[in-house]
């Protein structure tokens, strides 16, 4: 079989950044029975925090950090954390160390839920060790504690034969979030699996709903995670942000907060590894699936990603205009159209620059002059305008968004 991770919604929908879900394709020829396969993932980077000590009459300070040794964000921040984001937080017990004084220092895990920091569930580790040690410190207690009891704590004893500085970093890497798949997984298919709930795509039913009882734990970071597929005998079969081990974050997609448009973390090429490259963002122009309030999804829910879509497209040849044309554009509405309002829509991109084959979007302020469109009265049809007088002369691609991936493309040239 060839069973690979195709989309991510890590960012989760309009509706909410809870509202997660996830997609696999099977590019083999054969029916797969997914008894016992499973899908996993955690944090790409362990959550991190130091804590700095003057052994001998000095005060002890501390810092706190995630991923890497980040400023962690405070209970009011000067920007909101992110919905799942994890922090460390280490509480020395005591401000003056003197050498040959056993002290007790002890790690808080607590994950952002939206109104609050909250203890994570039990599960994951805690490992101590010394950044720095100039004082003979050493750990008289074991250094690597496994987080039970539901407080999210974890503690470590330590001394110091010496004096001068010593500089403890404690890391947080949490268990694998798992799912465990079933059902029939037909050739050439796709496989939806959706958080909580059916309504998070609501216009296609899940293959399988995951994450359905409380404290609901299997939330995907925002932070980043490395995710795995692996076979009934534990072969991995595919993973998906896991290239370049040393970064952090996601190579693909939009979550909330972030300025953009809420977008899918789509694979370009289904058949080729997990390559940073190999991976892109829904950029709105093809789409699949609507959301719980019956919005478009900027995503491709069980359907060709909108970079394998574009590629196959974006190189016709060009139709020369003059600039100043105004361009009248003709599609069919599918009857979808009729009770949702994000489709259709026309795009109007530069060919030119760098932003993969579909071209770079237009600044907001410029398509509002460019793109106008209407339903003709008692017709399917749907007429659009694109008015050439705002476009500077270039190359430009021209998208017609419709349903389920449909979509009318052509290529413009303007030219004085």
């Amino acid at each position: 079989s060839r069973i690979v991770i195709s989309e991510i919604a890590w960012g989760g929908t309009e509706v909410g950044p809870e509202h997660q879900w996830i997609e696999l394709a099977n590019l083999s020829g054969e029916t797969v029975e997914l008894t016992g396969w499973i899908l996993r993932w955690r944090r790409k980077q362990p959550e991190t925090a130091l804590a700095t000590f003057h052994i001998g009459d000095e005060e002890a300070t501390s810092a706190t950090g995630r991923g890497g040794g980040a400023p962690a964000l405070t209970d009011e921040p000067d920007e909101p954390p992110k919905h799942f984001q994890t922090r460390v937080t280490l509480e020395p017990a005591e401000t003056t160390v003197q050498t040959g004084e056993a002290h007790t220092l002890r790690a808080l895990v607590e994950v952002w839920q939206g109104d609050g920091w909250l203890p994570v569930i039990d599960g994951g580790t805690v490992s101590f060790s010394f950044e720095h040690n100039a004082a003979g410190g050493e750990f008289v207690t074991p250094d690597t504690v496994t987080l039970t009891g539901g407080t999210g704590t974890a503690a470590v004893t330590l001394t110091a034969t010496g004096a001068g500085q010593i500089v403890v970093k404690a890391e947080y890497q949490e268990p694998w979030k798992t799912v465990e798949l079933e059902g029939l997984f037909a050739p050439h298919s796709f496989y939806l699996l959706e958080r909580g709930h059916d309504a998070v795509v609501s216009d296609v039913v899940a293959d399988l709903i995951y994450d359905t009882e409380e404290p609901y734990p299997l939330f995907l970071s925002p932070c980043g995670d490395v995710m795995e597929l692996r076979t009934p005998t534990g072969i991995l079969e595919d993973t998906a942000n896991a290239d370049s081990p040393d970064r952090d974050g996601w190579i693909a997609g939009y979550g909330m907060k972030e300025g953009h448009e809420l977008g899918s973390m789509e694979r370009i090429d289904l058949g080729a590894p997990d390559f940073d490259d190999n991976w892109a963002t829904n950029m709105d122009i093809i789409v699949s699936g609507l959301d719980a309030e019956e919005d478009c999804l900027v995503a491709t829910a069980r359907a060709t990603n909108e970079q394998t879509l574009i590629q196959q497209a974006a190189w016709r040849d060009p139709v020369r205009v003059r600039h100043g044309t105004i361009l009248l554009l003709y599609a069919v509405v599918p009857d979808v159209c009729d009770r949702i309002t994000c489709l259709p829509r026309l795009i109007v991109t530069h060919a030119h620059r760098a932003a993969g084959a579909a071209g770079a979007a237009l600044p907001p302020e410029v398509e509002a002059m460019v793109v106008s469109g209407r339903r003709i009265p008692g017709t399917t049809n749907f007429e659009f305008t694109v008015d050439t007088r705002a476009l500077d002369v270039d190359l430009y691609h021209v998208w017609i968004s419709l349903a389920g991936t449909r979509f009318q493309h052509m290529r413009i040239e303007v030219v004085d």
